[in-house]
């Protein structure tokens, strides 16, 4: 993994596979690009190509869409000669985390559980019960996420899981963070 430094040379990225970790959205799947280049907006250099799906098979819509990057969000990224050598790479990943080797890029949701949700707008209130095992939306990185209420804690703290993904990813929030989860409800017309 190379971390991009005004001091190093512009890496040779035309044409390459390039995964990217932005310092924004650390430790999230980043954004795979395809036939990269390095291109110069104003005064400020882009890492542009087309969008590939951090896992095979698993189609994002972002897909074959020529997308750009500031290279100074850039904290550290992946080269592959092809999106080939990409996708063989990322076969391994599930194996080397089964012997501790950290791939965030690849973590992914064990269910459908653990996909992004549209937020209700419905804000928890201090005064708002919640018991542990209630089912939540909590913002992260950017996103909601259904998360299950695993424990109340002192000041109106809320230690929350995210369903379907590990348990290193839970936290533990303010109450006032956090929206009701409509879950599956809707609204008959009369």
């Amino acid at each position: 993994m190379a971390r991009p430094d005004a001091t190093n040379e512009t890496p040779k990225l035309r044409g390459k596979t390039v995964a990217v970790f932005t310092r924004y959205r650390p430790g999230l799947p980043q954004v795979v690009l395809s036939d990269c280049l390095l291109e110069t907006r104003g005064d400020r250099l882009f890492l542009v190509g087309a969008g590939l799906p951090a896992q095979q098979g698993a189609p994002e819509w972002t897909d074959g869409v020529r997308r750009s990057i500031a290279w100074d969000a850039v904290e550290e990224y992946l080269l592959f000669e092809s999106p080939e050598a990409y996708f063989e790479r990322a076969k391994l990943a599930p194996a080397m985390n089964n012997v501790g080797a950290m791939m965030p890029m690849f973590e992914m949701p064990q269910s459908s559980e653990g996909y992004p949700v549209e937020p209700s707008g419905i804000q928890m209130q201090p005064e708002t019960p919640l018991e542990v095992g209630t089912i939540v939306l909590a913002c992260s990185h950017g996103q909601w996420w259904r998360a299950e209420v695993v424990a109340i804690e002192e000041n109106d703290m809320v230690r929350i899981h995210y369903p379907g993904w590990e348990s290193h990813w839970d936290a533990s929030v303010p109450k006032t963070e956090l929206q009701v989860y409509l879950g599956n409800s809707f609204e008959m017309d009369e």
